[in-house]
């Protein structure tokens, strides 16, 4: 009988696999078919780990240890199902990939209503993810449980292979390993991410740069002391705000191999540019404005 493990199981695995293999779809064309061969076991690494995870916290049991593993297991399945449905949703609808770090930006009330608008998509590819893990519950949670019923029959395996099976599962291994030690980080590493692994950058606190309430880092550098006099075609070094009087005696010696009347791209010298407000724009605009 299906138990509320197998299905819990079956939604995890359903949509980690699911995102997954769009996941590898969308990138495809950025690296080479050879490349993408070689290197495709690696790209699985951390979801089969996820999934061994979840099935090791579904494990029937009646100990508070178990119920605690059963809540954790659910809440993974939840954002793992969540996910899926929206990456599968959003590409449908856009055909472009979800950048999860930037989810943030949506959580105001336009990102709410775009996502509202556009979540039929979503809800298509959730019933999908549903259908297939209701079908599919047993099999994935027993998973090569049948083999246990004849062990003593050989397998199809054991008439057919005449490796002995440490052998190909060691062979197996070395060559995930090596290709996974070899294996450039740009853009594998990208492609090799689980969806929980980049559901997970949402919650990440992004650094914003060059804003405009934050301190200069290093203020021992633009320290008045540290200013230096324009000299030639030095226009001095005066960083900050303070700095009118050297931002004038810039303004106000122009170098001399500059012609005259000033040409455009040179108007930082024209002192009229400042008095009038006037833009880089040319010298014909500005001869005709007078």
């Amino acid at each position: 009988m299906p138990s509320s493990a197998s299905l819990l199981f079956a939604f995890f695995f359903v949509s980690l696999v699911f995102a997954k293999l769009l996941h590898l779809y969308i990138h495809l064309q950025s690296i080479t078919a050879i490349d993408f061969i070689v290197y495709l076991p690696t790209f699985f690494l951390q979801d089969v780990f996820l999934a061994c995870l979840a099935r090791l916290l579904l494990r029937p049991g009646r100990t508070i240890p178990s119920f605690v593993s059963y809540i954790l297991a659910s809440i993974l399945t939840l954002i793992t199902f969540g996910g899926a449905s929206s990456e599968l949703g959003f590409y449908y609808k856009t055909g472009g990939e979800i950048e999860w770090i930037d989810a943030g930006d949506f959580v105001n009330g336009e990102g709410l209503n775009v996502s509202v608008s556009e979540s039929s998509g979503v809800l298509v590819t959730a019933l999908i993810i549903i259908i297939v893990s209701w079908f599919t519950q047993t099999l994935l949670y027993s998973g090569g449980g049948e083999e246990k019923h004849s062990r003593d029959e050989p397998s199809w395996q054991q008439r057919w292979c005449f490796i002995p099976s440490w052998v190909l599962t060691s062979t197996v291994l070395v060559f995930v390993g090596i290709t996974a030690i070899v294996r450039p980080d740009k853009p594998f590493n990208h492609m090799s991410t689980s969806l929980p692994s980049r559901i997970r950058d949402s919650f990440r606190t992004t650094l914003v740069f060059c804003a405009s309430n934050n301190e200069w880092p290093l203020k021992g550098l633009i320290d008045k002391t540290k200013w230096l006099d324009p000299s030639g075609d030095f226009k001095g070094w005066a960083p900050g705000t303070d700095n009118n009087k050297f931002v004038e005696q810039y303004r106000e010696n122009p170098p001399k191999w500059l012609s005259e009347p000033i040409p455009a791209g040179f108007l930082k010298w024209d002192r009229n540019r400042y008095q009038n407000n006037y833009k880089d724009v040319g010298t014909e605009t500005r001869a005709r404005t007078h």
